[in-house]
């Protein structure tokens, strides 16, 4: 138990100081106040009545544990904070629990191979450093509410316990357990994502006829677990009819299947531009790396006959492929999709323990290392810990009070005015957000025209504003035809302009087709 404690404070550093390294980075911008990070906060913000226009992923688990930490009464950056430290957490969480279904070796040696995988992503994370979302940064993604945490913490969930189910030596109650464990999984994820079953369900209907094919599974066991993952996406599937008036965009018509050779170029083009920075080159040679590696440890455990190291190392290589070829042949322009590439293949490395179990044969009777069970020796190094943590941990909490002070700056001047305002959805999302009253940011297209992408539809009831907000980055929409500019003071807010009119002169008109952001 003294092991697990250790492990436990470790991965809370680990996550402390990954998310430590985005808020004092370019990545922060990112991570508090871009147009899809802040919707967390722009619903929990939101009036008693909402009527949400939200796209095909619903969020459920990732607002569930928003709300839970909003509860706590903390401004809405130290919410996101939390958040953040929360979501890489639970992805040790998961992987620990991998570790301890997959890896057949000592307590210390499971607990060491889940710490392995998870410095890899925090890694992975320290690499990230732009303040974009649509790089091949990926994994620092985890951080936000938006970006599919929870769909990727199901990836590693469901590796795990689809690779414990593929013993032959279970107890009949085992296989329950771990059968009403996959179901739950498969059956949230789903509701809440459809890109679990390109991420997860059909990469692992794959793997286990690979495996099948190799004749290291029976037909029996790939069957039921297949229909295990079929029947619990497909309940998945229904449970998000009722959900039907707050999606905008179904999940049908991000796939594109015209665009696949454009799509394929685009990610050329991503992964180019990736690799022209040190960082960037040195998270995607990592990459590569892993998938290598879990091609080979998936042949490896195949001539072994251990079908549940070969499982894990198999959706290694097998649901990065997968991935890619599907977004490229279904047109899914994104790079956000592409995830499973760097987490597929690192969560092969909580196999490593049974790598070194075989090869170091001193290993296998708990080599002097493991026997440190002294409390003084465990005390300390917990000492240790928690004092890093802490250390990180102030710093990163005490970044959590100071806003970016253009989106103070726009806040304070709209919460004296008190006034109705528009912009567009790339210009307002992150000053809207932190706004005491949200409704006074209405948000708009081009053409002035309202613009219901992941915002309350309750906004849209007021149909005239007085001012409009642009950034240096996203010109103004275009003004009414009857309203000329000249009527207008200007107000400077480092990146963003407001245009005052002073009374509510500006129409904004309804939506007028399905806006794709």
């Amino acid at each position: 138990m003294a092991v697990e404690t250790v492990a436990v404070l470790v991965a809370l550093t680990l996550a402390v100081v990954a998310v430590w390294h985005m808020a004092f980075s370019s990545r922060s911008w990112m991570l508090y106040y871009d147009t899809e990070t802040v919707l967390p906060a722009m619903i929990w913000g939101s009036g008693t009545v909402q009527h949400w226009a939200l796209s095909a992923v619903l969020f459920l688990p990732e607002m569930a544990l928003y709300g839970l930490i909003a509860l706590m009464g903390m401004s809405v950056k130290a919410t996101l904070t939390a958040f953040a430290v929360a979501d890489f957490f639970f992805a040790y969480l998961a992987l620990r629990m991998t570790a301890g279904l997959v890896a057949k070796v000592s307590r210390p040696m499971r607990v060491f191979g889940a710490l392995l995988a998870f410095t890899a992503i925090v890694v992975f994370a320290f690499l990230d450093d732009s303040p974009r979302w649509d790089t091949f940064e990926l994994v620092s993604l985890l951080s936000t509410a938006t970006y599919y945490g929870a769909t990727v913490i199901a990836l590693i969930a469901t590796i795990g316990i689809a690779a414990a189910l593929t013993a032959q030596a279970l107890s009949r109650g085992c296989q329950i357990r771990l059968a009403c464990g996959l179901t739950a999984v498969a059956f949230i994820s789903t509701a809440s994502n459809p890109l679990y079953l390109g991420w997860v369900c059909i990469p692992l209907v794959a793997t286990l006829l690979v495996l099948a094919w190799s004749r290291l599974l029976r037909f029996r066991t790939t069957a039921s677990i297949s229909c295990i993952l079929a029947a619990s996406a497909a309940a998945g599937l229904v449970a998000r009819l009722p959900f039907a008036g707050l999606i905008t965009k179904s999940a049908s018509a991000y796939a594109v299947p015209g665009r696949a050779l454009s799509t394929a170029i685009y990610y050329v083009r991503m992964l180019t531009e990736r690799a022209s920075s040190l960082s960037g080159f040195a998270s995607l040679v990592i990459m590569f790396i892993l998938i290598i590696s879990s091609v080979i440890l998936s042949r490896h455990f195949i001539r072994q006959k251990s079908s549940a190291a070969a499982l894990v190392a198999t959706m290694g290589w097998v649901s990065p492929l997968i991935t890619m070829c599907g977004a490229v042949a279904l047109g899914a322009v994104g790079t956000r999709y592409l995830q499973p590439l760097f987490y597929a293949p690192a969560v092969t490395l909580v196999l490593v323990p049974v790598l070194v179990r075989a090869s170091w044969p001193a290993a296998r009777s708990r080599p002097r290392l493991w026997r440190v069970r002294k409390p003084a020796v465990m005390m300390s190094l917990a000492m240790v810990v928690v004092l890093c943590c802490g250390l990180f941990g102030v710093a990163l909490f005490r970044k959590s009070a100071d806003i970016d002070s253009s989106i103070r700056c726009v806040d304070g001047w709209i919460s004296a005015q008190n006034r109705v305002g528009a912009g567009r959805y790339w210009t307002i999302r992150g000053p809207k957000a932190y706004l005491a009253n949200q409704s006074l940011l209405i948000q708009v297209d081009d053409h002035f025209n309202a613009y219901p992408w992941l915002v309350d539809r309750t906004d849209f009831n007021t149909r005239y504003v007085s001012f409009v907000i642009h950034d240096t980055t996203h010109p103004a929409p275009r003004l009414p035809r009857a309203v000329g500019p000249t009527h207008t003071s200007v107000v400077r807010c480092g990146r963003y302009t407001i245009e005052d009119f002073r009374t509510a002169v500006l129409p904004v008109g309804s939506a007028i087709s399905t806006p794709v952001p």
